[in-house]
């Protein structure tokens, strides 16, 4: 059987590329320099391809005179450049005026544009942009304008200022041969001039970041996530967006309507998301929905999986998809080469609903990679920093793997941003961390060093303990080799008698040995510090928030018994509860039972938990109500008191309330008497220092307004959440402390592995519709798990 290397599938994309690429200033968006990295490719393009520098795409497009373009390429006055690739994730022509603009500034000669997304692809864009006859496929319809890369290289060619030049020197040249030869080398020589002084459009697919890799068979599989934003950020269909969707969602033309379709006031009213008629849904979402699947489908035909009758979905929306993923795979079939469709293995393809573990211990994170990549924050950009206010400001890029170098790297990516505009609390190690004298940084990229990438698969597969364990058996050879060398004198000394410690201070005290030997320059050397780093940050953070997990599980368990008894709803009233008197304790300035208050993300998620436990359960209008008022409250608290807690949960009311609070002020302000200080500091400057509202009484009455109307916009998607539950047993509950966790692609796997093991009821096969009646098993030979989040695409080869 053969193995499919997500890895090498990149590389060779890039090696066909390589003509393209040679000696080129490359100039690379961040999705496609994420597919680069985690695929080895960078000392392809630096080395082997002679590659100048790598770029960001957004600096070289934003350039807006050619002086500042040779700074960013770091020219002298009047000089040129020979070539320059672009690699670009989106569609064509949302680049097609920027990249018009830099041509004609007559700084480069010649200029590749590398689409990660094909011709066909294109079809999935947002016509109305276009305006005319084009945007008649925003409402649903088929796209009146295609994408050509040989056309939209011609258009883009009429803004160069060179090419023109250079044909009449190649004319010019065309003399003194044979009358038939002359016509072939003129066509040759025209062709060639061209393509080095001109601009030239290719497809080279860098839409999959494969983070973990193998060129054999192993029992673990491969993991991978999309590079493209609008695939990686991809979120099953809820209920209240097609119900809201009042403009975009043509009406049926059929009068179509199931079981559960209700006509109610003279609107259209679904019970269930599954329910929804695919013209009912909104176009932005079935385009984000259909390049979803064209990348899984191209991806397919390009590893050389045939999956066609083997696609299961559980999940409305990813049933949706894998009906479209089906039609998009015969089209695709039906106009590939037979050399492509040579050497197919069967495969099978499980897509599931990213929030199809809602209330499971999936949702928790099993492994140690899912709380680094949840807990550790990713390097700010220019958006996320409130510099582009324009961008949506969450500081979690979903198609970006790598995190911020928390520790060691000076100066640091925050650097020149200054505290007023951005919050940097989340950017500083843990007290713990920071004894380490590290100063390389550190990141979870290693895919060409061994010792790297196997600690990267331990903490991905692997318990928590077990993966601690596995990076302190490889950081001790490390310690015995410079012990070998000389350049330690005596190990390092981990465990005194007697003395109780934790896995981390093992490896704390490791990591501290291995550095008294100086920096490494040895790279397995430097990967597994840098690792470490990042373990010991990431468990210190888990801890600090490990108490309101376990409480979490509580109430699993609870609800459960609960059901049993045949009792009604508790939990939501619980977590009003607890928000009012997590209010009245920042009010009074104390602490609580906990040692400490829940920040609005983690309440926010504890509240989406709590609805989708209560699934099941009818919802009394008072018992929203109560949460409502509750999450209003602790939302205006938050404004006042650590608004930057509201720019990163609600980044939408962040911006709505941008003109009635003032970030600039101090966060730390006497609250006793609060409702009268408002009042009374309105004319003083020092008390306007002291609130980190508005200058009056007549903002903050805005702002409050303005969070009760967003409020109860969000208890539509809140209740939607109950739709998202997959059931869990009491044992799957009580088990999660163990080092087997039960969650749902768990019991997926194991149900592959072993066909002996229950299987998921909620599993369904995508079928043509005129085989309905066709029945098939998950391939044993590889299977392909989508579950829409980051680490949760899989690619598993089996036995």
């Amino acid at each position: 059987m053969s193995v499919v290397n997500v890895a090498e599938e990149v590389l060779g994309g890039v090696l066909q590329a390589a003509e393209q690429l040679q000696g080129a200033f490359v100039a690379a968006e961040t999705g496609c320099v994420e597919s680069l990295r985690w695929a080895g490719a960078m000392p392809l393009l630096l080395r082997d391809l002679g590659v100048q520098n790598v770029l960001s795409a957004s600096d070289l497009l934003n350039c807006s005179s050619p002086q500042e373009l040779r700074r960013l390429l770091l020219l002298e006055e009047n000089e040129s450049v020979s070539h320059v690739a672009l690699l670009l994730s989106g569609f064509l022509w949302d680049y097609e005026a920027a990249l018009k603009r830099l041509l004609a500034m007559g700084v480069i000669h010649r200029l590749t544009v590398c689409s990660s997304l094909s011709e066909k692809a294109h079809e999935c864009y947002d016509f109305s942009k276009l305006g005319g006859d084009a945007a008649q496929a925003a409402t649903g319809a088929r796209a009146t304008k295609v994408m050509k890369f040989e056309e939209f290289a011609m258009e883009l060619s009429k803004n160069a200022t060179f090419q023109t030049e250079i044909g009449a020197e190649s004319s010019e040249q065309q003399t003194g041969d044979d009358e038939d030869w002359d016509w072939n080398d003129s066509e040759t020589k025209k062709e060639t001039i061209t393509v080095q002084n001109g601009v030239q459009v290719v497809h080279l697919p860098l839409n999959v970041v494969p983070l973990l890799s193998t060129k054999t068979f192993s029992p673990e599989p491969s993991l991978f996530v999309l590079s493209h934003p609008t695939c990686a950020s991809a979120f099953p269909l809820l209920l209240h967006q097609v119900e809201d969707d009042k403009t975009t969602s043509p009406a049926s033309p059929t009068g179509r309507g199931g079981a559960s379709f209700n006509s109610t006031d003279g609107g259209k009213k679904y019970k269930h998301v599954k329910d929804v008629l695919p013209e009912h849904i909104p176009s932005a979402f079935r385009r984000s929905m259909r390049l979803l699947a064209y990348t899984l489908a191209e991806m397919m035909l390009g590893t050389r999986l045939d999956v066609k009758e083997r696609i299961f979905a559980v999940g409305a929306t990813s049933l949706k998809i894998g009906h479209t993923l089906l039609r998009i795979l015969n089209e695709l079939e039906e106009e590939a080469s037979p050399q492509m469709l040579q050497g197919q293995q069967t495969a099978s393809m499980v897509i599931i609903d990213r929030t199809a573990d809602l209330a499971s211990p999936c949702s928790f994170g099993s492994s140690l990679l899912d709380r680094i990549l949840a807990l550790l924050p990713q390097t700010p950009t220019k958006s996320t920093a409130g510099e582009d206010t324009t961008e949506d400001c969450a500081t979690k890029r979903p198609n970006v793997t790598e995190i911020f170098p928390l520790h060691g790297c000076k100066p640091t990516p925050i650097s020149s941003i200054t505290p007023a505009t951005f919050d940097t609390s989340g950017y500083q190690p843990s007290e713990f961390v920071s004894q380490i004298q590290w100063k390389g940084g550190a990141s979870l990229c290693h895919p060409t060093i061994p010792s790297g990438s196997n600690v990267f698969r331990s903490l991905a597969f692997r318990p928590a303990k077990l993966a601690l364990r596995d990076l302190d058996k490889r950081l001790q050879a490390v310690e015995h080799t410079l012990l070998q060398q000389g350049k330690l004198q005596t190990a390092a000394v981990t465990r005194r008698p007697g003395e109780k410690v934790r896995g981390r201070d093992v490896v704390l005290r490791r990591i501290s040995k291995i550095l008294e030997a100086g920096e490494p320059t040895n790279l397995e050397h430097s990967s597994l510090i840098e690792l470490g780093v990042i373990v010991l940050e990431a468990l210190e953070r888990m801890d600090q928030s490990q108490n309101r997990w376990d409480k979490c599980r509580e109430r699993a368990v609870r609800q459960l018994e609960l059901r049993k008894q045949g009792g009604t709803e508790w939990i939501l009233p619980e977590m009003a509860d607890i928000m009012q008197r997590q209010v009245s304790a920042i009010q009074s300035e104390t602490s609580g039972d906990n040692g400490g208050f829940l920040s609005l993300q983690d309440l926010l998620t504890l509240l989406v938990n709590a609805f989708a436990l209560s699934a099941g359960t009818p919802l009394e209008d008072f018992t929203i109500q109560m949460v409502q008022k509750a999450l209003v409250d602790t939302v205006f608290q938050a404004v006042q008191t650590t608004p930057f807690s509201v720019q990163t949960a609600l980044p939408e009311l962040y911006a709505q309330l941008s003109p009635y609070i003032n970030t600039q002020a101090k966060t730390d302000h006497d609250t006793e008497g609060d409702d009268w200080d408002w009042n009374d500091g309105s004319s003083s400057p020092t008390a306007s220092k002291e609130v980190s509202v508005g200058r009056n009484g007549v903002q903050l009455i805005e702002a409050k307004s303005v969070i009760e109307t967003y409020v109860e916009s969000l208890m539509e998607p809140l209740k939607d959440c109950e739709q998202q539950f997959v059931k869990v047993t009491t044992e799957e509950v009580t088990s999660m402390t163990k080092d087997s966790p039960h969650s749902l692609i768990a019991k997926l796997c194991s149900s592959i592995v072993d066909p002996s093991e229950a299987s998921i009821p909620e599993i369904q096969h995508v079928r043509p519709s005129i085989d309905a009646n066709s029945t098939a098993v998950l391939s044993r030979s590889c299977t392909v798990f989508l579950a829409w989040d980051l680490c949760r695409l899989l690619m598993r080869p089996n036995s």
